[in-house]
């Protein structure tokens, strides 16, 4: 074989040898010419026996060829057996999103009715005014407790009373619950007096209306605007009547309006609004009746007031006040 032939066959041999070990071709099988074409390449350099030229290292060639071939097989198998491995990555991820919800769920069921207090108390002097988180204000009077209760998850909210309060509550998106010893008073949103002991309960609606459950009730009792209740230890139920007084307490603003009220009655609400005893003698006062506005920042001035208003007379005592 010429000189010329020979090189061109082993310049074309080595240029294929090298695109290959480079892996600039094709990493999968040859196609069948581009076999017949190396075999052919591979049949004319072997069957030249003689030349000027030194004969290369062809079977080095071929098994580096072959070591380049096996490497890229390998990485193609690498490659496909990577996709799995993509999934098992998420296996851990679509585990944790049911687990997270099951201990959402865990926490809502045992830790829910769990509640969050906080306790408030008055002496002598009223006025402590709290405010809740929806914007609604509890006020206290004197020598009086009041005990919020709220569950960890804010899904209820309930305080509990004794001795007296205001409440101006805002519209409310679940009940909001007033416990007493004598009763619970369940309320959405309105504005209404409450003053309770161990004995006794009364409940003055100023604004709105309040559903009160007392423990000698089969139902619950709806008290409206101007309506007062009233319910005593060991009676068989809740008493509703119209309210002799109108607006907000007068231990709370120093005022009281009463329209038609019987002049004992009126003696009886001043010392539970004032946290004094009045004790009334004279029997025509239940049939005396006092309407008008009374105001008077102490018992003694608004005794003063009412009992000149009213042609009768007033004198303290060690226990209180003694109207006749």
């Amino acid at each position: 074989m010429p000189p010329f032939i020979r090189l061109t066959c082993m310049h074309k041999f080595f240029k294929y040898l090298e695109s290959v070990a480079s892996g600039q071709r094709d990493s999968g099988e040859p196609e069948s010419g581009e076999q017949e074409k190396l075999g052919l390449l591979r049949k004319i350099w072997d069957s030249s026996s003689s030349s000027s030229f030194g004969s290369p290292d062809v079977e080095g060639a071929w098994q580096r060829l072959e070591r380049r071939v096996q490497a890229i097989e390998e990485e193609g198998k690498t490659q496909r057996h990577s996709s799995p491995k993509r999934a098992t990555y998420r296996r851990p991820l679509r585990i944790a999103i049911p687990v997270g919800l099951a201990v959402v769920i865990l926490i809502a069921v045992f830790f829910g009715p769990s509640m969050i207090e906080h306790s408030y108390r008055t002496g002598s002097e009223p006025g402590l005014t709290i405010y809740l988180p929806d914007s609604s204000t509890v006020t206290l009077g004197r020598n009086s407790v009041l005990s919020t209760r709220k569950s960890v998850l804010g899904s209820r909210h309930d305080v509990s009373v004794l001795g007296e309060a205001y409440f101006d509550m805002k519209p409310q998106t679940a009940p909001f619950m007033i416990r007493s010893p004598q009763g619970v008073v369940r309320v959405v949103g309105t504005r209404f007096d409450v003053r309770c002991d161990v004995e006794h309960l009364f409940v003055t609606v100023t604004h709105g209306t309040v559903s009160v459950r007392t423990p000698h009730s089969e139902s619950e009792v709806f008290v409206h605007e101007g309506e007062c209740l009233t319910s005593d230890a060991g009676a068989t139920g809740a008493f509703v009547r119209q309210s002799f007084r109108s607006g907000e307490p007068m231990w709370l603003t120093g005022t009281m309006t009463v329209k038609h009220a019987s002049m004992k009655v009126v003696c009886e609400e001043i010392g539970r609004e004032l946290g004094v005893e009045i004790t009334v003698t004279n029997p025509t006062f239940d049939t005396l009746t006092v309407t008008g506005l009374i105001r008077g920042k102490d018992a003694t001035q608004v005794l003063t007031a009412i009992t000149g208003l009213t042609g009768t007379a007033f004198r303290p005592e060690s226990h209180g006040y003694v109207v006749y």
